[in-house]
């Protein structure tokens, strides 16, 4: 069961951070392509804060 946990958790990042930077190049302007990224560190941060309350409200950390 623990696998699946672990296969569920890590193809949903790795799909997220794969999609997102196949799409960074479809932005012209500077502007917009700094907004990309500040999107998906923003994204990133919420994933870790998640997993990091998780562990500390099942009492694991």
């Amino acid at each position: 069961m623990d696998t699946q946990i672990w296969y569920a958790i890590f193809s949903t990042i790795f799909g997220g951070i794969n999609g997102a930077f196949s799409h960074l190049g479809e932005k012209g302007e500077h502007e917009d392509l700094d907004a990309s990224k500040t999107q998906i560190i923003n994204v990133l941060q919420d994933i870790i804060e998640i997993m990091t309350q998780d562990v500390i409200i099942s009492g694991q950390g």
